[in-house]
C-alpha cells in the first residue's frame, strides 16, 4: 500500500509509535534523503514492552512499514526474525492521482535499518528461514517460533 498523497511518511508515524513500545530510545530507522542526508528517526520512549524476548514472523508480504518494524526489532531488541525474506521495499514514495484515474508514485527518499542495512535488494533476510503456511493456527505459529528461537 502507499501513503496518502502529499504525505510520503503517513505510516512512518505509526511504525515509530509501535516500535517505541518495544525500543526505549535511539533510532528506529534512518531516513536517507538527497538533501538532508541520513537522518535518524528515534524512538518516542515510554514503551510498555521494552524487555523480554521478541520473535518476529515475516514473509514475502511483509513490506514497507512492516519491514521497518521487523528490522528495528532485530537491530535494537535482538529479536529473532522467523519466516521467509520480506518484500524488499525501502523507498519512500509520494503518490499523485492522475486525470486518467491512474496513480504515479515518485520515490523521494529511502530508509535504512537502525544498523544501517537496506532491505532494497532481496528484502530482510530472516534469522531462521522457514515456510509458515497460511493454515497454521496461532498455537502452531507460537510453537514454531519458540522452537526456532532456541
Amino acid at each position: 500500500s502507499c501513503a496518502p498523497r502529499h504525505n510520503p511518511w503517513a505510516y512512518r508515524r505509526l511504525v515509530v509509535d509501535v516500535a517505541s513500545q518495544f525500543v526505549s530510545d535511539g533510532p528506529i530507522l534512518w531516513e536517507v534523503e538527497p538533501i538532508q542526508g541520513d537522518v535518524p528517526i528515534d524512538s518516542l520512549g515510554g514503551g510498555l514492552a521494552t524487555e523480554g524476548r521478541v520473535i518476529v514472523l515475516v514473509n514475502g508480504g511483509t513490506a514497507s512499514a512492516a519491514e521497518i518494524l521487523a528490522a528495528a526489532l532485530r537491530d535494537r531488541r535482538d529479536a529473532v526474525v522467523l519466516g521467509t525474506p520480506t518484500f524488499g521495499k525501502d523507498a519512500v514514495q509520494i503518490a499523485f492521482d492522475l486525470r486518467n484515474g491512474g496513480r504515479l508514485h515518485v520515490a523521494v527518499a529511502r530508509w535504512l535499518s537502525p544498523g544501517g542495512a537496506s532491505v532494497g535488494n532481496g528484502g530482510l533476510q530472516p534469522d531462521v528461514e522457514m515456510e509458515l503456511p497460511q493454515d497454521m493456527t496461532l498455537d502452531d505459529l507460537i510453537q514454531a517460533a519458540v522452537e526456532a528461537a532456541r
